[in-house]
């Protein structure tokens, strides 16, 4: 979820970009966008940048992520756990 940009003349969106390519435009009261095809173990550079109606930008602002690798947790063999002070 994004908060909304200020600006002192009329916001008129937002531009994304992944790993430094635009993927999409977004309209001002967009505040959620869906992105499909991410990699389970790849991190990925996300940017965010506002504009308005004279094509005014503001500095891009960026967010690393990395997504989980997608293996299930588990137990490795001769692990053990001790249970004290019950």
């Amino acid at each position: 979820m994004l908060n909304s940009a200020e600006d002192n003349g009329e916001l008129v969106g937002y531009n994304l970009y992944k790993d430094s390519e635009w993927i999409a435009e977004l309209s001002s009261n967009e505040l959620e966008y869906s992105i499909n095809g991410l990699i389970p173990g790849q991190s990925y550079e996300f940017a965010l940048e506002a504009f308005d109606a004279v094509n005014n930008r503001s500095q891009r602002q960026v967010l690393i992520m990395s997504l989980p690798d997608g293996a299930s947790p588990y137990w490795p063999e001769s692990s053990q756990i001790t249970v004290s002070a019950l």
